[in-house]
């Protein structure tokens, strides 16, 4: 049998406040406390892609194929933004909600590839890979 020895915090050396958080750690686990669960957030209905989070408010933006997923800081869904899928074809320059394409369309999912948090206008920016992104 294999140990891995790992490197202990000794008083002194800059590194009491690592043996005081492994202490209140230990100390949890034997007085029969538990850590809290994790939070979770997960969608059964499509494929989750990216996330930001807002630096002020803590609230978290998921992007997902076909939506876009806006929850609490405690992960609780507040709302949701459907993207797709749209009528669209990868060969159709500009998108044909701007102009008529020769090109056949179809039905297409719209996987969102970035997720950017505008602080300055209070709004998200979100980029798919429809309409030529």
């Amino acid at each position: 049998m294999k140990l891995d020895v790992w490197p202990v915090a000794v008083p002194g050396q800059g590194n009491l406040s690592l043996l005081m958080g492994l202490l209140l750690i230990v100390g949890s686990s034997l007085s029969g406390g538990q850590p809290p669960p994790f939070k979770r957030f997960s969608s059964t209905e499509c494929l989750l892609t990216h996330l930001a989070i807002h630096n002020k408010t803590g609230e978290v933006y998921v992007g997902a194929v076909n939506w876009i997923f806006k929850l609490s800081s405690n992960l609780t869904k507040l709302r949701n933004h459907m993207t797709g899928p749209v009528v669209d074809n990868e060969k159709c320059y500009p998108p044909p909600s701007v102009q008529s394409c020769p090109h056949d369309l179809a039905q297409t999912p719209n996987v969102n590839k970035l997720l950017l948090i505008d602080y300055a206008q209070n709004r998200l920016i979100a980029c798919g890979s429809t309409s030529q992104g």
